[in-house]
């Protein structure tokens, strides 16, 4: 897999779902008991996002170089 950035991207709504039931059955969170679902996720789409970037090859390499020069 060269890109798991866009694997990551491919993935968002199926882990945001997972996400999402996953924090509403963690009796430990009460804290969400009384939020939305949009509530719960929002701003992971963004965070994900961020990572599946920073996972793409293109976004490797300037990183590197970047480093080289430092």
């Amino acid at each position: 897999m060269n890109d798991l950035g866009k694997v990551l991207l491919s993935k968002v709504d199926e882990i945001i779902d997972i996400w999402v039931k996953e924090v509403r059955r963690d009796i430990d969170i009460n804290s969400t008991a009384g939020l939305t679902y949009e509530a719960v996720h929002n701003g992971l789409p963004e965070v994900l996002k961020a990572i599946a970037t920073l996972l793409t090859p293109a976004c490797r390499m300037k990183s590197k170089n970047s480093r080289k020069m430092l």
